[in-house]
């Protein structure tokens, strides 16, 4: 069972793909047997919590997600990620697409920098990218951390927290690549930043089907679409109990210690600048998405 398609040949043509501004997520031979058996095999967790309603029985899978999903992150051997503790709300969300959403909702403007994330074109087509220097006073910046474009931290983020702390700019930070990243240092208690988010889809292989991640805020500000769904049991039970099985099956850094060497090779062949994230790569300006090349060395040299 391929879940995507593995390349006939180790060619450059096969990794120049983009998505949605970003990279073809990357799934390999050990994320597709964990998918293969929440079909075939009896997971004990999910026989019992699938589509129940009981408040009991959710809390308790709620609370182990949100600690065991903590953990892997904290316990990373390839990112060093602090700060957690300063945020008391720790939510479950549907990737971080209910994120952003969440913010559009609750916003009458958003700042979003150029080269970010095209979800948020795709949204408004008409969108006015800020500079760090035209960012407005008082209106909320999200930004991803590693920065889509780049792979890796943008290159002023320092200048962009000390910019929103000046102007009193809530910021908000996407980081969906976090769990497929590696070397990012980054400590999330700045006073400029109000919540983050981070995802299992680029880095557990849960991307576009079994979409779960959680949101850090510093404290809970009245109502907003995640906390109503969370305050009404409406979270759904199945992709939280998904992704807990692939917390307990899958190390963390499960993408970057099985296939460094494979990334390396690939970014030397074709001349190839290595992000800190799993499944991209640059040439001067044009990003590279690794995935194919990656499952067909997999496939083919094991």
């Amino acid at each position: 069972m391929n879940l995507i398609e593995v390349p006939e040949a180790y060619k450059i043509e096969y990794i120049n793909s983009d998505r949605l501004g970003g990279m073809i997520p990357l799934f390999d031979k050990r994320i597709e047997e964990l998918i293969h058996n929440l079909k075939t095999k009896n997971i004990e967790f999910l026989d019992h919590t699938l589509m129940t309603l009981k408040e009991n029985v959710g809390a308790d899978l709620f609370a182990r997600f949100k600690h065991d999903f903590t953990n892997h992150l904290q316990s990373s051997m390839y990112n060093h990620l602090t700060g957690f503790e300063a945020f008391k709300e720790v939510d479950i969300i549907a990737g971080c697409t209910q994120f952003f959403d969440n913010l559009y909702v609750m916003n009458k403007e958003i700042q979003v920098l150029k080269n970010e994330y095209k979800y948020h074109e795709l949204l408004f087509p008409n969108l006015q990218h800020r500079t760090v220097e035209s960012l407005r006073a008082h209106v909320p910046l999200v930004i991803s951390l590693p920065f889509s474009f780049h792979g890796e931290e943008h290159p002023e983020m320092d200048k962009i927290l000390e910019v929103c702390l000046q102007r009193h700019i809530p910021l908000h930070i996407d980081s969906a690549w976090i769990p497929a990243s590696k070397d990012v240092c980054f400590n999330y208690d700045h006073p400029a930043i109000h919540s983050f988010a981070i995802s299992m889809s680029k880095g557990y292989g849960t991307a576009g089907w079994n979409r779960i991640g959680l949101r850090w805020t510093r404290e809970r500000k009245g109502n907003d679409t995640i906390n109503i769904l969370k305050d009404y049991h409406q979270i759904t039970t199945y992709p939280v109990a998904v992704g807990l099985y692939f917390l307990d099956n899958l190390l963390p850094d499960h993408l970057w210690s099985t296939h460094k060497d494979r990334n390396e090779k690939i970014c030397k062949d074709f001349g190839l600048t290595q992000t800190k994230a799993i499944h991209m790569a640059r040439k001067g300006d044009i990003n590279y998405g690794l995935s194919p090349l990656i499952r067909y060395l997999e496939y083919n040299h094991d």
